[in-house]
C-alpha cells in the first residue's frame, strides 16, 4: 500500500508554526540558561541552586531534615513546594505525640511553619495542602488543630486516608505556598 504525505496549501501556517517553534525554543533557552533574567532572585531566602536549573531547593535546620532522598522544599518560580511533613521533631530524633492526633497535628504544622519562615513565608502564602491521615475518624481533631494554624487564610486542601505513613506516624501534610513578593 502507498501512502501520499499531502503538501499543505497554506504554507503561511506552515511559516507561522516554524516561527512559533524557533521564538519557543530561544525563548526557552534564555529561560534555561539565564534564570537571573527570569526570576528576580531575593537574597534573603536560603536556597541552593543549580545555574542550569530553575529550581531552587530550601535547606533548613529549623525543621526535620528529610528522612529520605528528597528536598525540604522546592523553589519553582514564585511557587514554594514543601514536601511533606511528619510529626519529627526539629532536631528529627524523634516522634513528637506518640499516639495522639491533636499532638501530632500540631508538630506537622510547627515543622511546616518553620519552613515557610526560612522562606519568608507565612500560613497566609499558602494555597493548598494535602493531609495524609491513617484513620479518617481523627478528622474532626484535625480540623480543629488545622483551624487554630491557618485561622481565616484557609488554603484549598485535600484530605486522604492511607493504610500506612513513614516512621508510623497518624499524620503528613504536604504544603504549596504562592511568593508573591
Amino acid at each position: 500500500m502507498i501512502y501520499k504525505q499531502s503538501v499543505p496549501k497554506n504554507w503561511d501556517s506552515c511559516i507561522s508554526s516554524y516561527y512559533f517553534t524557533i521564538v519557543f525554543l530561544i525563548s526557552l533557552f534564555f529561560y534555561c540558561h539565564f534564570p537571573s533574567l527570569a526570576i528576580s532572585n531575593n537574597d534573603t531566602i536560603p536556597f541552593i541552586s543549580s545555574k542550569k536549573s530553575m529550581k531552587k531547593i530550601l535547606l533548613t535546620d529549623k525543621a526535620p531534615a528529610p528522612i529520605g532522598p528528597y528536598s525540604q522544599g522546592i523553589f519553582a518560580g514564585n511557587v514554594l513546594f514543601l514536601s511533606g511533613q511528619i510529626p519529627l521533631s526539629a532536631d528529627g530524633t524523634h516522634i513528637i505525640g506518640e499516639g495522639d492526633i491533636a499532638a501530632q497535628t500540631k508538630q506537622v504544622l510547627a515543622n511546616i511553619d518553620a519552613l515557610l519562615k526560612a522562606a519568608g513565608l507565612t500560613a497566609n502564602d499558602v494555597v493548598k495542602t494535602t493531609v495524609f491521615i491513617k484513620n479518617m475518624s481523627d478528622f474532626p481533631v484535625i480540623n480543629t488543630v488545622y483551624n487554630e494554624y491557618f485561622g481565616e487564610s484557609k488554603p484549598a486542601r485535600s484530605t486522604v486516608e492511607v493504610s500506612r505513613l513513614p516512621k508510623d506516624v497518624l499524620i503528613e501534610i504536604e504544603t504549596i505556598a504562592l511568593i508573591s513578593k
